[in-house]
């Protein structure tokens, strides 16, 4: 199946890019720094240079796949500018699926965050709750936003999977998404 990755340089999307090669899935990759792709992944897949915020550059690399990944974000909890978390987050995501659904895009699978469900209280919280009405960063806020403009698309017929992992930690790309690595 040939499969198109935003975030392929990143934390999560780098282990997924190697695990979707390793299961002989052709991959599509965008990624904005060559110096930033694996070693290891370099010769496997198409690698498109882009941005999600670059509509054109993304069309070009979904052209021909059959389904999505989203895993790029603004990852850290702050930024001088609140609005481009929005604009990454939310905004980003939005063009990323309308275009998968221009292109003929079977499923979406979109990296959110278990962020959005908000402190348990004391309770178990799951899925089909609701979402909190206070956030304690703008990054959480943005990504429960983006979760609702997305359930929208699904309303309308369009396959999306949102994904909600907690905090990640582990080997690869010391960045913000992998944070609490580097404070292991």
């Amino acid at each position: 199946m040939k499969i198109f990755v935003t975030g392929s340089t990143g934390f999560i999307g780098s282990g997924l890019v190697a695990k979707l090669v390793s299961e002989g899935h052709t991959i599509h990759a965008l990624y904005r720094s060559e110096s930033k792709i694996p070693r290891s992944l370099q010769s496997n897949g198409m690698w498109f240079k882009g941005d999600i915020t670059d509509a054109e550059s993304m069309e070009k690399a979904m052209a021909g796949c059959e389904a999505v990944f989203h895993t790029a974000a603004f990852a850290g909890v702050w930024h001088r500018d609140v609005r481009e978390i929005y604009r990454l987050n939310v905004d980003a995501t939005i063009t990323v699926l309308k275009i998968a659904a221009r292109v003929g895009i079977k499923r979406c699978v979109v990296t959110s965050s278990a962020a959005v469900f908000g402190p348990s209280d004391g309770t178990i919280l799951s899925e089909s709750g609701n979402m909190p009405g206070k956030y304690f960063t703008p990054y959480e806020h943005s990504k429960a936003v983006m979760e609702n403009e997305v359930k929208k698309l699904t309303a309308s017929g369009q396959d999306i999977v949102l994904v909600n992992p907690t905090r990640l930690y582990g080997p690869g790309p010391l960045n913000d998404a992998n944070s609490v690595t580097r404070l292991i």
